[in-house]
């Protein structure tokens, strides 16, 4: 009788595991499939494609040149203390990065980018953290050049950056877009601190939008994260756990995609970063566009040409300018994007 007992509790618990397999499997394959917002596809689509073609000889000549360069995080430690100032005010460079003024390699690195940007194309290899720090320096040479007086020079080490961020973009790299969105942050708030006019490829930089970038880093970080269990009939389990780490970050992408343009649920620290940016990038063109009124009147505006308005729904910019033109306050009128576990993000306001 026990025996009888023991063999249908047996069977009993195989066609559980079956049924759970069955499912599990089903249920894997559903979140694989599931196309994802922005055009990316599914992640059995991103994965064929991260694995299509290699990276471009320029690519590999760029990585040969930044890999030997090692200037740690003073650049970038740099770049974020500048960047935080609400005006032009700009220190100093630091000795470990002033060092890279003259670096051949630099130069160099530098050189290929403006010369041959256009070919370098990112395959299915890992982003190199040493092509971030290496544009690092150039944006913190940009700023140096910009404090000396040469504009010129200024301009095109963060044209350099833009080149780099933009073939990240367009690459197939793991990694590729979230250092692209980095650099474009970057690039956009260096050209808020340097000398009209503008050349005409920052107005590419204004036009960038951080979502679609976003979405396609939390494609790749739910693709590269999923649950391995490799415990022998633990198959449906670690199923359904793949399953769950590919439907939550895909949810999120799909909440910001339906979102509106500067709003953020904020949940999920990406989502907040990409409404941010959103702001950053129409908070830098107003302040390039209210500069180069004042290179042409010899004193600011009194008002903005476009009276403050702002894609960022449900908000606009503030203003005011001083009676005898000599100095202005810009602000954006709402907080739009609460950062994740705090109750309002820091307001975008600048003084000149």
């Amino acid at each position: 009788m026990f025996v009888r007992f023991l063999g249908g509790l047996l069977l009993l618990l195989a066609l559980a595991w079956a049924v759970a397999y069955i499912a599990g499997t089903a249920v894997l394959r559903n979140a694989r499939e599931k196309p994802w917002p922005y055009g990316l596809g599914s992640i059995d689509e991103m994965n064929v494609r991260h694995q299509i073609g290699d990276s471009s000889k320029e690519a590999y000549e760029l990585l040969d040149l930044a890999i030997p360069i090692d200037p740690g995080d003073a650049a970038g430690n740099y770049l974020g203390l500048q960047i935080a100032k609400r005006d032009d005010a700009v220190d100093p460079l630091p000795a470990d990065v002033a060092a890279f003024r003259d670096d051949e390699r630099v130069a160099r690195f530098e050189r290929l980018l403006l010369d041959r940007g256009e070919r370098i194309r990112f395959g299915g290899d890992r982003f190199h953290p040493n092509l971030q720090r290496v544009s690092d320096v150039l944006a913190a040479l940009a700023l140096d050049r910009a404090r000396a007086g040469n504009t010129a020079a200024a301009w095109e080490h963060l044209r350099a950056v833009s080149i780099l961020a933009r073939a990240l973009r367009e690459g197939r790299c793991w990694g590729g877009r979230r250092m692209a969105l980095l650099l474009v942050r970057q690039v956009n708030a260096v050209a808020r601190k340097l000398p009209p006019p503008a050349p005409p490829w920052v107005a590419g930089i204004a036009a960038v939008e951080p979502r679609p970038d976003i979405a396609a880093t939390l494609q790749e970080e739910a693709a590269g994260s999923i649950a391995v269990l490799a415990f022998p009939g633990l198959e449906p389990l670690r199923d359904f756990k793949e399953a769950s780490a590919l439907n939550r970050p895909r949810k999120v992408a799909e909440a910001m995609a339906s979102a509106p343009r500067c709003h953020s649920s904020g949940e999920d620290a990406d989502v907040y970063r990409a409404a941010r940016i959103e702001e950053e990038l129409e908070a830098t063109a107003k302040v390039m566009a209210l500069k180069a009124e004042r290179a042409r009147l010899g004193r600011w505006p009194a008002a903005p040409a476009d009276g403050g308005a702002s894609r960022c729904a449900d908000a606009h910019w503030e203003y005011r300018a001083a009676p005898d033109g000599s100095h202005v306050a810009l602000w954006i009128s709402a907080e739009l994007a609460p950062e994740p576990g705090a109750a309002n993000a820091p307001a975008l306001k600048f003084a000149y």
